[in-house]
């Protein structure tokens, strides 16, 4: 540490000012006499008292710095940590970075071929000049053509006049001379070989001179023919020229826009900007969803330990983990007895077989004497009903089992009580009240017909002894009717009125 650090550290602890300490160092530097320094016992105490405060300070510090250094070491490691994740992070950005790079070249070599392309254009674009000029000449000089030929056929043309005019005068001197012959032939018999012209005859230098003529309307025809076709071949040519050079001014126009839409160095610029904006905002959603997983790690990684941490609180004894498997066991096999208790109900017969059987019942004689018999069956049941409620089997539903029934010999404890449906009194299959004699508020039920009944009674599946409802009974003696080929089947009575024969323990 520097000293000013020092002065400062000591002003801010409350070991001093530094004009203290300088003032106990020339103190303990004594006064000398007889060549050996003498300290006064005060200033040896002060210094003393101000080293101990000072040592003080320097214990709590060293505690101090050596919880930062712990502190310092644990975030390195930390780091160190980020560190590495971030080197695998920039690993791949990297590889991101280098595929950014190829494509970056690849752009550039694209534009180097797009700069060769456009040179390219650029000296055909002087070459389609200097064609458009040798055509402006080529055109120039047809036109001079023109002229010349225009001019030419002016001259042709007055030529031709005069030569009309001259065909014609010497036509109409040869009209005349043909007149006058005639005129001549009717006085003399001359033949035109005795007539000379220009050391010709008359005939022959009539055929001369038409032979010329016609030579020469030919020759003009001719020279007429040749001009016009000549003219129509430079007008089409002039033509097919500037169609084809408004044709490749186009496609260098179309070229040109195309390239420099493909190859402009400001767009290539701004594309190659907007991709390293894209990767720097990857990069940086990918630090961020770095921070946010470690961030998730921490915050589950501290869930697991306080779950682990209440799970070993809170663990659950042996003996209550066998207690809720038992019970579990037993509830299973009671759901099982109410499914097999279902599906023997379901087995009746339906209210249209009830009703159709009771239209053909038997009389009043025979209904007696078959309750008579059910009645005696019942009481025989009902005995042995009593007698099997002392075997553990029967035992089953009433929540009278040992722990070697539903405990498969592991725990000796027995449970207790009953089913709830069993408590309340409501049959399993359709949940209804049943009836006896301590819920009836006029005491027990008494048949209202003037006929007694025996009691009819019925036992559960689960061991216990129910009174049928006599009111369905006396309904069946007021609707008796005599036939006496008819017997009651045991399937007619109603729900509550169903004999069960089936074993307590079925299972």
């Amino acid at each position: 540490m520097q000293r000013n650090e020092m002065d400062s550290v000591l002003t801010s602890v409350g070991l001093g000012s530094p004009e203290i300490w300088q003032k106990l160092g020339q103190e303990l530097e004594g006064k000398t006499q007889l060549e050996q320094p003498r300290v006064s016992k005060k200033v040896l105490v002060k210094a003393l008292r101000m080293q101990t405060d000072a040592m003080r300070y320097m214990v709590d510090e060293f505690d101090r710095l050596r919880d930062k250094m712990a502190e310092m070491e644990r975030e390195a490691r930390n780091t160190a940590k980020h560190v590495e994740r971030v080197n695998s992070k920039l690993i791949t950005v990297q590889g991101q970075v280098d595929d950014t790079n190829n494509k970056v070249y690849e752009l550039e070599v694209q534009q180097i071929t797009h700069t060769e392309q456009l040179k390219q254009i650029d000296e055909v674009a002087i070459q389609v000049r200097a064609n458009h000029d040798e055509v402006q000449q080529i055109a120039e000089s047809v036109e001079k053509v023109n002229a010349v030929h225009s001019e030419f056929v002016q001259q042709t043309e007055q030529k031709l006049t005069v030569i009309r005019e001259d065909h014609e005068v010497t036509k109409q001197f040869a009209m005349k001379i043909e007149d006058r012959l005639n005129e001549e032939q009717k006085e003399l018999f001359l033949d035109t070989d005795h007539i000379l012209h220009n050391k010709l005859t008359l005939a022959m230098w009539m055929e001369g001179v038409e032979k010329d003529n016609r030579r020469k309307d030919e020759a003009l025809h001719d020279c007429t023919d040749k001009m016009i076709k000549q003219g129509r071949n430079v007008q089409d040519m002039m033509l097919e020229t500037r169609r084809t050079l408004d044709d490749n001014t186009c496609a260098v126009e179309d070229v040109q826009r195309l390239l420099l839409e493909k190859a402009d160095r400001t767009r290539v610029d701004e594309i190659i900007e907007s991709k390293y904006e894209e990767i720097c905002n990857q990069l940086d959603k990918a630090l961020a969803s770095v921070l946010g997983e470690e961030d998730e790690f921490k915050r589950a990684s501290q869930e697991l330990q306080q779950l682990v941490t209440h799970l070993s609180e809170s663990k659950a004894d042996k003996k209550d983990l066998l207690e809720v498997k038992e019970q579990v066991l037993y509830d299973s096999r009671v759901r099982q007895q109410v499914e097999n208790l279902r599906s023997f109900i379901d087995l009746k017969m339906n209210r249209d077989d009830v009703f159709s059987a009771l239209k053909t019942k038997a009389d009043k004689d025979e209904i007696l004497a078959l309750l008579k018999g059910v009645s005696e069956s019942m009481n025989a049941s009902i005995q042995q009903a009593q007698k099997s409620l002392n075997y553990p089997d029967s035992a089953f539903l009433t929540g009278k089992q040992t722990g070697h029934q539903h405990g498969g010999g592991t725990s000796s404890q027995k449970r207790t009580g009953v089913l709830p449906s069993l408590e309340r009194e409501k049959c399993l299959s359709c949940n209804s009240q049943l009836r006896d004699a301590a819920s009836t508020p006029n005491g027990p039920i008494t048949n209202k017909n003037p006929f007694q009944m025996a009691p009819v009674f019925l036992v559960g599946v689960d061991g216990h002894v129910y009174q049928a409802d006599p009111e369905v009974v006396a309904q069946a003696q007021d609707r008796t009717r005599p036939s006496p080929a008819y017997k009651l089947p045991q399937a007619v009575a109603p729900r509550k009125a169903l004999p069960v024969v089936e074993d307590a323990g079925g299972d």
